[in-house]
């Protein structure tokens, strides 16, 4: 008996999928008029032949969503800060004052 196409799948699993994908969204830098969640986990369903097929295309979004969050946090706090309205970028003060 043949299995119909994408019925490797059921509900469950991908409302989890989905929540993982939202999960791994948060933070991360997307550039707007990103694809939802749902629409992101659709695509993969569709596109997936196996369930094992499936599951690796969901690894390798969130993954890359992993990274762009990472990559945010480093920019964010890579960036110079102000304090009291002046960058305070490598400046160093060591106590000593200039005679």
């Amino acid at each position: 008996m043949a299995l119909q196409a994408n019925s490797f799948a059921d509900t469950m699993l991908r409302e989890r999928v989905v929540a993982q994908i939202e999960a791994a969204r948060q933070g991360a830098d997307l550039e707007p008029g990103a694809n939802s969640s749902e629409e992101m986990e659709n695509v993969l369903y569709c596109n997936a032949k196996t369930r094992d097929d499936y599951m690796q295309l969901i690894a390798s979004l969130v993954l890359h969503l992993n990274e762009k969050k990472r990559a945010a946090h480093r920019a964010r706090s890579s960036a110079p800060q102000e304090v009291g309205g002046q960058t305070n970028e490598g400046s160093s003060s060591d106590g000593a004052s200039a005679s």
